[in-house]
């Protein structure tokens, strides 16, 4: 997991820094691309067989007495994001190849697109809150130079601007939680937050405090009613890659952050935030499916499709544990696969025409 996640950040860093000798007719850089890709995916599969032997796989590093070990960690709960993750990034990397060749900049495209995967990887298996963040904020940087450069020219500096707004803000509410974490816990060991919660005892409007935090930095990135209105500017305006990992991945991995820490570490906080969450969750789906039916540009329609996809995971989290492992997999993971693929027939699509069948 480690040489996975290293070869797709490494990579990208060195297609960037060689930009200009791999600026050229034949696309080199993509050609590279798509090989780190498919070898990082391999790379990650082979310990697949762990995980449904009911295992889990983990890599510990020691990296500082004060941020306690790094390493990665596959289990139960980050598999089906991390194979959703490989999927769909390598569905996305080869189809980009065909799709950026009229492209200007194409190694700097290829560049900021394998950090951006290889920053969604790293969210799904880190096992250190300070790692977490790091690729939390390594998926942001990537993808908002996507949207400026190759998305949409007249309206690329607007919308990747209120992207990185959006997502940042969220960010920083993450970012003060855990630092209120490490000073209840002493520790930002993800594997032992439990324990070193239940340890220090601490007060409950405490923890309440740290999980609304937290929910509400993960709710952005999930695009969840009301901070959901950057997603559909976003899948817009961004190349049609992009966009495909924009909603079929990059709002999942809030879902996953928010299984995580919500039904892991923080349970009670989550219970007594409940109802409300409940509601939250009703009004993003039914918002989404009916915005939906009203757009005229597929892009758009999809965005808002995933918005409603993560109403029902927010509501079936918090009512049926079992959704809470595996149910937003089925649910949600899969219709993404397949309205990631209906982008593939063109950038925009008007619904007076016929729509692409699924």
């Amino acid at each position: 997991m480690t040489l996975a996640v290293g070869i797709l950040l490494i990579g990208g860093s060195l297609l960037y820094v060689f930009r200009g000798v791999l600026d050229r007719e034949t696309d080199y850089a993509g050609l590279i691309a798509i090989v780190l890709v498919l070898v990082a995916a391999l790379l990650i599969v082979l310990n697949f067989s762990e995980i449904n032997n009911g295992k889990e796989v983990v890599e510990s590093y020691e990296w500082s007495e004060i941020l306690g070990p790094i390493g990665f960690r596959l289990d139960q709960i980050s598999y089906p994001i991390t194979l959703a993750v490989i999927i769909l990034g390598t569905i996305a990397t080869i189809y980009a190849y065909g799709y950026v060749s009229h492209e200007h900049s194409k190694p700097s495209y290829w560049a900021n697109h394998v950090t951006f995967l290889g920053g969604m990887l790293g969210v799904c298996l880190a096992m250190n809150l300070v790692q977490f963040y790091m690729f939390w904020e390594l998926m942001l940087v990537p993808s908002y130079f996507l949207i400026l450069h190759w998305g949409t020219p007249k309206q690329a500096k607007r919308i990747s601007m209120k992207y990185f707004l959006f997502t940042h803000a969220g960010a920083v509410l993450i970012l003060i939680a855990f630092a209120l974490i490490y000073n209840i816990t002493g520790t930002f060991d993800m594997r032992e937050l439990v324990q070193a919660l239940t340890a220090a005892n601490p007060e409950t409007r405490t923890l309440r405090i740290i999980f609304l935090l937290l929910a509400i930095g993960f709710a952005v990135k999930m695009a969840v009613f009301p901070v959901h209105t950057w997603l559909p500017d976003a899948h817009a305006e961004a190349p049609t890659p992009i966009s495909m990992l924009l909603s079929g991945v990059m709002i999942e991995t809030g879902a996953y952050a928010f299984l995580r820490f919500g039904g892991i570490f923080f349970p009670n906080a989550l219970s007594w935030y409940t109802p409300g969450l409940a509601l939250i969750g009703i009004v993003t789906m039914w918002y989404g499916g009916l915005m939906a039916l009203v757009q005229t540009d597929l892009k758009r329609l999809l965005a808002y499709s995933s918005v409603s996809q993560m109403g029902v995971y927010l509501f079936c989290s918090i009512y049926n544990k079992c959704c809470r492992i595996c149910g937003w997999y089925d649910a949600s993971h899969s219709a993404h696969m397949r309205k990631g693929a209906s982008i593939w027939h063109g950038r925009r699509c008007y619904a007076h025409n016929r729509y692409p069948r699924y």
